[in-house]
């Protein structure tokens, strides 16, 4: 069903640089892991270096890149001048603010299909290690549902600070503490740390970027499951968190 909000926010990005951010982006950093790779001498039998290169380094250092910019581009289009307009002609402020997490959540789900694709291709071609397309699949779909509370906290920070520190929070969020965290049975309270615990189990990969044993606790399902929860309910309070910030600001334009 055709949703105006939805058009009006796709048509806004058609030639930004978040745009060309979302195609551009993936290549270089699978080029990257495969060079990476090149470093890392044979490797162990089963395993696949650039699988967990990819599934590392992704949800730590090159997404919250990408979030940052994504979130950043959609809400500095507004201006003060289109929040007038916004009132005057009685724009539906749940929809605009709806659409526009539409369109981010949209833009990181397309990022990791396009990279997932050229993880694979790459493999196939020049590497040739034993790389499950299920495996890559569920690693994806994981890593997009453990990036959702940075997304969120992106959209809350983007109505705070200035786009810069937009940027350093959310890379500085996912990075180091992140790791160390996740490593630890406090990661439960930082929302942040999911998505590593996330490709632990679905791309065997720990935090640090070493191969996980078959038995290593981080392994276990349960964590899987406690993993995508505290997700979903860490990006909802998140998600409402920003919805009342949004809000107050749209009400003294």
């Amino acid at each position: 069903m055709y949703n105006p909000y939805i058009a009006t926010e796709w048509l806004k990005s058609k030639r930004t640089n978040s745009r060309h951010l979302m195609l551009i982006g993936p290549i270089i950093f699978i080029a990257f892991c495969y060079f990476m790779t090149l470093l890392m001498g044979s490797t162990p039998e089963g395993k696949s270096f650039l699988m967990a290169v990819a599934f590392n380094w992704y949800p730590s250092i090159i997404l919250p890149i990408f979030v940052s910019i994504f979130i950043v581009s959609i809400v500095n289009r507004d201006r003060p001048v289109h929040q007038v307009i916004y009132k005057v002609y009685a724009v539906d402020r749940a929809k605009v603010f709806q659409a526009k997490h539409f369109w981010v959540l949209v833009n990181v789900a397309c990022v990791i299909f396009i990279a997932s694709i050229l993880l694979y291709l790459v493999n196939f071609i020049l590497i040739k290690d034993v790389i499950l397309v299920s495996e890559i699949i569920y690693s994806s779909l994981m890593l997009w549902i453990g990036i959702l509370p940075l997304i969120a906290t992106g959209f809350l920070l983007s109505r705070l600070l200035h786009p810069i520190l937009v940027h350093l929070v959310l890379f500085v969020l996912n990075f180091i503490p992140a790791a160390i965290l996740a490593n630890t049975s406090y990661w439960v309270y930082y929302p942040w740390c999911y998505v590593m615990r996330l490709m632990a189990i679905t791309a065997k990969v720990h935090p640090n970027g070493t191969f996980l044993p078959p038995s290593h606790p981080m392994l276990a399902s349960h964590n899987l499951y406690l993993g995508v929860v505290l997700n979903l309910i860490a990006y909802m309070g998140l998600i409402g968190l920003d919805w009342l910030v949004y809000k107050k600001r749209w009400s003294t334009c």
